[in-house]
């Protein structure tokens, strides 16, 4: 295909490949078995950068941008924008991936270190 993004590796879940453009703001997911494109979604608002690679978790695929918060989608070949997620206050940049631990999100970025969810 010539869709693909530059910087951010794509992700494999239940027979697709999910992953978001790092300057265009689209979500793609492509069919792992025929090679075609299931979708292709402008992100609003507009992320700007995506420089880290998605994370799937729970169902969930989430992009973080650098400047401009976390977009949820739901991890299935048809395109649901769940939430975009913003840390007020925090105006630091965001290049690394969301890890997973124990059912709760870990966030980098270039001042913070944040552990998202129940303890």
């Amino acid at each position: 295909t010539d869709k693909g993004a530059n910087v951010a590796s794509p992700a494999y879940y239940q027979g697709h490949l999910y992953w978001v453009h790092e300057r265009k703001g689209v979500a793609c997911c492509l069919d792992a078995t025929t090679g075609d494109l299931v979708y292709e979604a402008r992100l609003e608002p507009r992320p700007e950068n995506v420089y880290s690679s998605i994370t799937i978790a729970d169902g969930k695929i989430y992009a973080v941008s650098q400047h401009r918060g976390t977009y949820v989608l739901a991890a299935k070949p048809e395109f649901e924008l769940l939430a975009h997620n913003v840390l007020e206050g925090d105006d630091s940049r965001s290049n690394a991936s969301l890890a997973v631990s124990q059912g709760q999100l870990l966030l980098r970025n270039d001042r913070y270190l944040y552990c998202l969810g129940e303890q």
